[in-house]
């Protein structure tokens, strides 16, 4: 398996975007009722409408304080819980079924906010936890198990168990193995499905209730997390489709839905597997996809998408026993670069600043982009003025004399690097996790200059190592002002991406946004001109 399959988007949106809220995904395509039909989409979307219901009651519905929609179904013996994230937080369905004397939750969140605020309202419900799953090894469904979770046993399948370590560094205390068990008089079943979206994917079954959670094999509404495994994913879609008797599908992102929400998730990865087929470039792979599903939210999502299918593998299969059946997808020659290009200029300003990132790194250790935006105590950009970064490789190691292993260092990996912020005061590096420096945490030093003056020299921490962080002596004294070197780190196959935002005193403090805070630059720096190195670098200058 290679480690350097890159899922990075995924989390730009969370760090950038999670104070802006948002509304919950489109309802799926509402099908004719029929008596064995268990839920209506419409009901389940929408708890005011008249749709009528047999056998899975109308939820209600409320606004969590975090932006979180809940739906509560109660079906008398068992209530379903659904935890459902915004678009800004690309829409984490999360699940809590409450038994008569204890919970059992499915799936947690990326942001240690999201899964703090789904801790606090599984605690309103005053009984205790029996049990948390994780439907697969996607940091936006485990993070919390390390965090808001940490005191719940937790349970997955065996491969995620590994993975959730060797990616995450998240300990999984239990392995589900396919089959069927009870818990607090209620009837689970379990089945694995491997590489699709995941790696591996853990489904739970409530057949007494006709519920079924699928985790991220469907995406409700949402632009999918795709890679080359396509063909095998709508193979695992058919299976779940062909189980009608379950008729409230509970999906990794999105609002519920009943069986529709399977032929919409069928439907998106046809036509994504046309395109893949017929198109070299994954940016116009993106652009395609975005101009086919206008209507789809987090279309962010398709950058990591794009990241994880180009290069295309050389042993690329078609795999014809899937049996897919869809339209000819054409275009017209004439035009079709420009369209392409129009649906580009509509990315992200972050999606644009990291598309030029497409070269493979070579780099050992985790890549990191590290993105974010200089502003002044106004709140206003700081164009043109460089960042530089200097740091340690994925080992711990500084490219310096002075460091005892600096003989071993990665020669692969430049240390040093400078970005230009552009009119916006955006600035981006590709570089990697630096590795333990012990006795301090992780950071990156930083320096913001200025028509050749200095307007600030600091470091970032990752707020994964918070307990390490807190007893750095400057970080203790500079109160909430820390949270502005406090990177929230986010790691995917391979690739991580974290946000860096940098405010300055440009022009004598008269505004009202914290200054972050400054430091020594310490005693690595400068070895070199950090002017002459890019922005990139895992790559030699």
């Amino acid at each position: 398996m290679n480690k350097m399959r890159i899922r990075l988007i995924l989390i730009l949106f969370i760090l950038t975007l999670a104070a802006c809220g948002g509304t919950d995904s489109t309802p799926t395509e509402q099908q004719e009722p029929t008596p064995e039909t268990a839920v209506s989409t419409e009901a389940a979307q929408n708890p005011d409408s008249e749709a009528s219901v047999v056998g899975i009651p109308e939820p209600t519905q409320s606004d969590h304080e975090s932006g979180a929609t809940i739906y509560v179904y109660d079906f008398g013996d068992m209530i379903l819980h659904a935890f459902i994230n915004p678009p800004a937080g690309i829409g984490n369905g999360t699940y809590i079924i409450e038994g008569e004397t204890e919970l059992v939750l499915i799936d947690s969140h990326f942001s240690q906010e999201s899964a703090e605020a789904f801790r606090g309202y599984v605690d309103t419900l005053n009984k205790p936890i029996n049990r948390i799953f994780a439907t697969h090894e996607h940091p936006d469904h485990i993070n919390g198990l390390g965090t808001a979770f940490a005191d719940v046993s937790s349970y997955a399948s065996a491969e995620v168990v590994e993975l959730a370590v060797a990616e995450e560094g998240i300990t999984i205390d239990n392995i589900v193995e396919a089959g069927t068990e009870m818990i607090d008089g209620i009837q689970y079943e379990y089945e694995i499905y491997k590489d699709a979206e995941s790696e591996e994917a853990l489904v739970i079954k409530l057949p007494e209730y006709a519920v079924i959670a699928v985790g991220d094999l469907v995406y409700n509404k949402y632009h999918m997390v795709m890679n080359p495994n396509i063909p095998n994913w709508l193979d695992q879609l058919a299976q779940l489709e062909a189980m009608s008797q379950y008729q409230l599908i509970l999906p990794g992102h999105g609002a519920m839905g009943e069986t529709a929400v399977y032929a919409e998730a069928t439907n998106y990865l046809e036509t994504a597997w046309d395109f893949y087929l017929e198109i070299e470039d994954p940016d116009e792979f993106r652009a395609a996809l975005v101009d086919a599903f206008p209507e789809y939210e987090a279309s962010f999502l398709l950058g990591l998408a794009a990241q994880r299918m180009y290069p295309k593998p050389e042993n690329l299969n078609i795999n014809e026993s899937a049996e897919i059946e869809t339209e000819e997808v054409t275009s017209e020659d004439d035009g079709s670069t420009e369209a392409a290009e129009a649906v580009t200029e509509e990315l992200t300003k972050e999606e644009q600043l990291i598309a030029h990132f497409t070269k493979p790194s070579e780099t050992n250790g985790d890549v990191l982009i590290l993105l974010g935006q200089v502003l002044d105590v106004n709140g206003e950009p700081v164009p043109d003025t460089a960042v530089e970064i200097w740091q340690t490789d994925s080992v711990g190691v500084y490219d310096h004399p002075q460091d005892p292993g600096t003989a071993n260092r990665d020669l692969s990996f430049q240390f040093y690097g400078t970005a230009v912020t552009d009119s916006e005061g955006y600035y981006v590096f590709r570089t990697v996790t630096p590795g333990e420096y012990e006795p301090r945490p992780r950071h990156i030093h930083f320096k913001v200059i200025q028509n050749g003056a200095t307007l600030l020299t600091s470091q970032f921490y990752f707020s994964q190592d918070i307990a390490q962080v807190e007893n750095e002596g400057m970080f203790a004294q500079v109160g909430d002002s820390g949270d502005l070197l406090l990177l929230q780190l986010v790691q995917g196959d391979g690739m991580l991406l974290a946000n860096g935002r940098i405010v300055v005193d440009t022009a004598g403090r008269n505004g009202d946004l914290p200054l972050t805070p400054s430091q020594a630059e310490g005693p690595y720096y400068p070895v070199v001109n950090v002017a002459e190195y890019d922005n990139d670098l895992t790559t030699l200058p």
